[in-house]
Formats: C-alpha cells, structure tokens, sequence
C-alpha cells in the first residue's frame, strides 16, 4: 500500500494535502506526549525523522508557485522544536518558497 499527500496530479503540477499531513502531525504529538518516560529516548529519535520527513515534504510543497504562505507556516509551527534540532531543512523550504512566489 501506497500513500501519496498530494491531491491530485495536473500537467501543470501537483496539488498538496497539508492539512492532511499536519492533522497526522497532531495526532503523533499527542501520542508522543501520552507515551512513558522509558520510551522517550526511542520516540526522541523516531520524532526526528519525522522532522526530516517533513522538511523534505515542505521543500517539495514549497515549489508549488499556488502554494499559500499560511499552508507552509501550519505545517512548520506542527512539528515539536524538539523535532528539528538544526533548521538547515526548513530554511531551505523557506527559501525556496520565496524564490518561487516572489
């Protein structure tokens, strides 16, 4: 099984769920917040690919010239500062977001 977070595909380019991902988003972080103290060291580094992940996913979205600045900063501010312990990727994202839309 596959899972895509993008809409739909046009020959123009791809629409994206950020809704979707950072209703996940939520819901691992109200998950991370139930779990024991014993599994916090596992969880710590689970969280950070997460973290990873999502920047990536932010890169990719931030390429989408209809893409809205509320829709990139939503799914950055769902992540935990914990998530990311460098912000190279993020500004990345943000970069090029602002390149492509300005």
């Amino acid at each position: 099984m596959t899972c895509s977070f993008t809409l739909h595909s046009t020959s123009e380019g791809h629409s994206y769920d950020i809704d979707l991902v950072v209703s996940v988003l939520e819901s691992l972080v109200v998950l991370w917040r139930r779990i024991s103290p014993a599994a916090t060291s596992q969880f710590l580094a689970s969280i950070r690919k997460v973290g990873k992940l999502v920047d990536s996913y932010l890169l990719v979205a931030a390429k989408d010239v209809n893409m809205l600045v509320s829709k990139i900063v939503s799914l950055s501010e769902a992540l935990p500062d914990i998530a990311r312990p460098e912000h190279d990727g993020l500004y990345k994202a943000i970069n090029t977001y602002l390149k492509v839309s300005y």
